[in-house]
Order: C-alpha cells, then structure tokens, then sequence
C-alpha cells in the first residue's frame, strides 16, 4: 500500500529533484556544496537541539523552555525512528529501483549514505521539533517579555534550511522532508500542551533541578524568573 502511495509521489520528487540539478547542480558548485553540507549538521543524531535544550535546563528563567524542547525531541525521536520509519518503510533515493526516478536523480555524492529508512526525514523532523519546541517554551507568560522569541525565529529558519539540505544532497526526496517538518510541527506542539498539562509535576522537577544547580553551579545559573 504504501509502496504505491510513494511511487504516486515519484513525479512530484522527480520534479523537484531536477529543480535542484539545473538551479544549483550539486556536487559541483563548491559555494552551494558547502554550505548545505555544513547547514545538515544540526540534525546530525539532534545533538545541536539537545544541546540547546540542556543549556536552557540550567537556568531557572529558560528551564521551562528546555523541558519544552526536551519533549519535542523525545516524542519526535519516538515517533520519527520507532513508529513511522519502519512503518513507511520507504528506501533512500539511491537505492530505488524505477526508471523514471533514473533519469532525474543523480546522487552527488557529497555525504555519507544512511543507511536507514527514508521516510520521514529524521534530520527534518527532529529539526523543527525543536526549533519549534524552543520557540513554544520561550512563552511570554513564563519569561515576562517577547524578546527572547526573536532570536527563536532563527532556530525555526535553521529547520527549514536543514530540510532544504536534505533534498540537495540527495538522501531524501522532497516529500520525505515535508513528512518530517509536519511531524516535528505535531510533536512540538504536543510538547507545549504535555509540559502544560503536566504543570504540578513539572513544577516540582524544576524545584528539584534548581536545588541541584544551586550547590553545583556557579551563580549566573541561578537567575531567578
């Protein structure tokens, strides 16, 4: 079933695929080559993210923030790597066998192969969760000012630029990226109504996590909200 539901989408990736060739043809246009193979990075295993989402954890003010965001990555990675991979079970660009899809994809060969499912993209997914996991914990209400959501919006600018990535060094097809930004969007934004709904508990870890990084870190972390 869902082998004829992706080739139905084989025009629409090819499409796009063959936009990307006559627009930028990767892998041999050094400015564009670089700087989507260094843009990828941060959906490299989501340990940019989940390096966001311990610094916001030491301090009181962004602690909120961070369990936001470490909800978004847990329930994207579940949802991503346990549930919709295997159950898609689609295969990388590069490993489909149909004629069409031959004549407008060319690997560029300008990263490693994974080797795992293709669809949705984990890089994308996980990518917006927590771009949109900060961006949904830095709420006015817990912070008393917007000011820390415009430097937000540059992380959700990231995320889309990391999916962008994706289609340009050939591991996925353009509708496995879009199926990753709506799932990093759904587990976001599951995250904020969890962290909500979960308000007293949450309430009590970050008592608990205060008491610790008060006798273990120095003062700056201790910045009350």
């Amino acid at each position: 079933m869902f082998n004829a539901m992706f080739e139905a989408f084989l025009p629409f990736d090819g499409a796009v695929a063959q936009w990307f060739a006559t627009t930028f043809n990767p892998g041999a246009n050094p400015f564009w080559d670089k700087f989507f193979s260094i843009i990828t990075m941060p959906g490299d295993g989501g340990v940019f993210w989940i390096l966001i989402a311990v610094a916001l954890l030491l301090f009181n003010k962004t602690r909120k923030a961070g369990f936001v965001m470490a909800m978004a990555l847990l329930l994207n990675v579940l949802v991503t790597n346990a549930i919709l991979k295997p159950m898609f079970d689609r295969p990388r660009p590069y490993n489909i066998d149909f004629i069409q899809w031959a004549k407008d994809y060319i690997y560029p060969n300008l990263t490693h192969m994974p080797g795992d499912k293709s669809f949705p993209s984990g890089h994308t997914s996980i990518s917006v969760a927590g771009a949109l996991g900060l961006f949904f914990g830095l709420r006015p209400v817990w912070l008393g000012s917007k000011k820390p959501r415009n430097w937000a919006w540059i992380a959700v600018v990231l995320s889309a630029l990391v999916g962008v990535s994706r289609i340009y060094l050939g591991v996925h097809y353009t509708t496995d990226v879009l199926g990753g930004a709506l799932v990093g969007v759904l587990t976001g934004v599951a995250a904020l109504y969890l962290i909500i709904w979960l308000e007293k508990p949450v309430d009590r870890l970050d008592g608990k996590i205060s008491a610790f990084v008060d006798r273990r870190f120095p003062k700056v972390f201790r910045t009350k909200a």
